[in-house]
């Protein structure tokens, strides 16, 4: 018979596996919990939203990060990839120009030499060369624009997210991260401006530029997010209150 001591010393060590696995999962947009568990979207009592295993207890053992700072570290992962991508892109603009001095080296050795079995082969492989070349240089521009599409992606969510959270009263328990992405993505309230130039333009007390520019209905929609957005800049949280455009 198996000693209980020895029994719940495994039975630790599980949890404090899976707590360990819990802390590293705990950052970006959960997919699902370490348990197996689907992600919901869940809000407490003072109105903060936060990504949460179904199955969610305060045990360590379970998945429960604020919406607002999984975005952020997604938005940072991405920035980060979008950053390698251009460095990487760089790498292969310098390769070529290399190559584009190694061509007009070897083609002045060629004119000065005539053994022209020895030119053609020489010319054959800078050929191959530069296709293979080429070819890299369009997959790393196709995967950039790809980075750069799922970042603007990402900064829509992030707005109509801060829309959805000034709402505040909706209960958004009941909601799959699928349902609730659907429904802010499906916002599309402006393609004029990212949402930093508008918070910019919002600060520096340009508003009648904003107004002018997107129209006044919708301007009375973005007014309400952006003060809320400056709320929760400065520490505060989104209250329930409507702000009238100025």
């Amino acid at each position: 018979m198996t000693n209980p001591y020895y029994a719940d010393v495994k039975q630790w060590k599980r949890d404090y596996d899976r707590r360990e696995m819990v802390l590293f999962a705990n950052h970006c947009i959960p997919k699902t919990c370490v348990c197996g568990g689907p992600i919901t979207l869940a809000t407490d009592d003072k109105g903060m939203s936060y990504y949460e295993c179904k199955e969610y207890e305060d045990d360590g053992l379970h998945i429960r990060h604020r919406c607002f700072d999984a975005i952020k570290e997604e938005l940072e992962e991405l920035k980060k990839k979008v950053s390698e991508e251009a460095s990487s892109r760089m790498n292969v603009e310098d390769e070529m120009r290399k190559m584009r001095e190694d061509i007009k080296l070897l083609k002045e050795l060629c004119i000065e030499d005539d053994g022209l079995h020895s030119r053609h082969r020489c010319f054959d492989a800078i050929e191959e060369e530069l296709v293979e070349l080429k070819k890299e240089v369009a997959e790393e521009s196709n995967s950039r624009m790809k980075m750069e599409d799922e970042l603007k992606e990402m900064r829509e969510d992030i707005r109509l997210l801060k829309e959805l959270l000034s709402v505040g009263k909706m209960n958004q328990g009941d909601y799959s991260v699928r349902e609730y992405n659907t429904k802010f993505l499906a916002g599309g309230l402006l393609d004029i401006h990212d949402e930093g130039t508008l918070v910019k333009m919002y600060r520096e007390g340009l508003r009648e530029d904003i107004r002018s520019e997107i129209g006044t209905i919708v301007f009375s929609t973005l007014n309400e997010i952006m003060q809320e957005a400056l709320d929760v800049d400065e520490g505060g949280r989104p209250c329930d209150r409507s702000v009238s455009p100025t």
